[in-house]
């Protein structure tokens, strides 16, 4: 029993050691910033603050600051904490003053509740109604496309204010959960944070009924 007890206790040690490595690996290993090309023009830009569950049970969660990038052809929606790490982790990487082991923290910028979400996603590209997300899982990025969603929105009487503009309440089920988001018909743009979006404005708001993701505009700039 005691030598059972031992040979555990070492493959948990090892197992331990890997998930610590693969931990520091994945978090210097950022995406190359140099490999990015120019697909549209930008005319607006919005920033939510998005407070995203990892547990269900423990209620643990993390904030990202998330940024929708609206253009003449297409849209990007993407991570503002991924996008910096990544500009930095590639200024140090060909920065012959720096090292990448003594010059560079990815989180140095971030508080302790903070953290990145590796995943990029383009409306209407590379062609119209279709959507392209860019996800980085264990170390490496894949990509997929489909259809861009089409909601089933049901639009309310109640009403809220956010950055100063007058929102709607609307709400839809989007696969097996429950959601309700705010839109402000001042700024008559069809988007909205992550995959939402079909109404007549701009989405300021949205979250799960549940209370597991919630965003937030908290800026937005031309």
């Amino acid at each position: 029993m005691r030598k059972l007890f031992l040979t555990l206790f070492l493959l948990f040690c090892c197992f331990l050691q890997v998930c610590v490595a693969q931990a520091l690996t994945a978090t210097l290993n950022q995406r190359d910033a140099s490999k990015k090309i120019i697909i549209d023009n930008s005319k607006l830009k919005v920033t939510y603050r998005v407070r995203i569950s990892t547990d269900t049970l423990d209620k643990y969660h993390y904030f990202d600051n998330q940024v929708l990038e609206i253009g003449d052809k297409c849209n990007r929606y993407y991570s503002a904490f991924a996008e910096d790490m990544d500009s930095i982790a590639w200024e140090s990487r060909n920065n012959s003053i720096y090292k990448m082991d003594d010059s560079y923290n990815p989180r140095e910028n971030l508080n302790l509740d903070e953290n990145a979400t590796y995943e990029d996603i383009f409306m209407n590209y590379p062609k119209p109604n279709i959507m392209t997300v860019y996800k980085q899982f264990y170390l490496k990025t894949y990509a997929y496309k489909e259809p861009i969603q089409s909601f089933d929105w049901h639009i309310t009487e109640r009403k809220d204010t956010v950055l100063g503009y007058e929102c709607i309440e609307a709400t839809t089920n989007f696969r097996g959960r429950d959601y309700r988001v705010w839109f402000t018909l001042d700024i008559p743009l069809n988007y909205g944070p992550w995959k939402f979006g079909g109404l007549p404005g701009l989405i300021l708001k949205a979250e799960d009924t549940r209370g597991l993701y919630k965003f937030t505009a908290i800026g937005i700039e031309q």
